[in-house]
């Protein structure tokens, strides 16, 4: 569900304690946490912006300042060990409902760190946009998480790790679809999906691809593995029956 204020966006804070999990001698094969250590993720909701509100905050000279609307949050945001937030639009550098760069600093100076692009939004201004987007992102120091410019970069680096305070994570990231639309050709690399026919019924779970990805993770052997999916219908909060399938 989108907002038209910043307000109303979701934080969600998780304190992680790493404990010992096993007592005695341990298995051949199996690993044992040791000691004690703590993380707090910092989670946001839809970061998504209406024209107007892009248009609020550009100045008289034309320059774009967003840290305004970062300003309540900011000091939860910046605090915690990692914030990741969904970013619900491109920055494909075009008239047509791309945000100005200015948003990628300013979400960088608010302190986040990872930003999903796996949504809705993922090739609204096809895969030029997607690609820039990305750019723009991490050109700030923050990781895109569930879209990837090539095969390649898919095929190495569907799974993003951050260790905090001696906790290893794993992160991935799905979206249900792209409102309708689909893939350009040849690029079903592009984006994580949930579900093979993401463009029409939401029925057939990709469950192949979606194992393919958590073993890839688990491959990466984590602490934790923290999966972001953007998935519902809008303005319906109950639970669908293939939603209640992957989880």
């Amino acid at each position: 569900m989108k907002y038209s204020t910043f307000g109303k966006l979701i934080l969600l804070l998780i304190s992680v304690m790493l404990l010992c999990t096993a007592c005695g001698k341990p298995k051949e094969d199996e690993t044992v946490l040791t000691g004690t250590g703590t993380a707090t993720i910092s989670a946001v909701g839809d970061i998504y912006l209406t024209k107007d509100m892009v248009n609020s905050y550009r100045g008289n000279s034309g320059v774009y300042d967003f840290s305004p609307l970062f300003a309540q949050i900011t000091t939860q945001t910046a605090k915690s060990d990692l914030t990741i937030g969904n970013l619900e639009g491109t920055f494909a550098n075009t008239t047509d409902g791309s945000y100005p760069d200015a948003l990628a600093v300013a979400l960088a100076r608010s302190g986040f760190d990872i930003l999903q692009t796996a949504n809705s939004y993922s090739v609204y201004q096809g895969l030029s946009g997607l690609v820039r987007t990305k750019d723009i992102i991490e050109e700030q120091g923050i990781h895109a998480l569930g879209t990837f410019r090539d095969r390649e970069e898919f095929e190495n680096e569907n799974v993003l790790i951050k260790e905090i305070n001696g906790i290893r994570f794993a992160f991935i990231a799905f979206t249900k679809g792209f409102s309708g639309m689909g893939l350009p050709a040849d690029s079903d690399y592009a984006v994580n999906l949930l579900y093979e026919d993401y463009a029409t019924d939401y029925e057939d779970v990709d469950r192949e691809g979606i194992l393919a990805l958590v073993n890839a993770a688990i491959a990466q052997k984590p602490d934790f593995i923290i999966a972001s999916l953007h998935w519902g219908s809008e303005n319906i909060s109950g639970i669908s029956s293939t939603q209640n399938s992957i989880t």
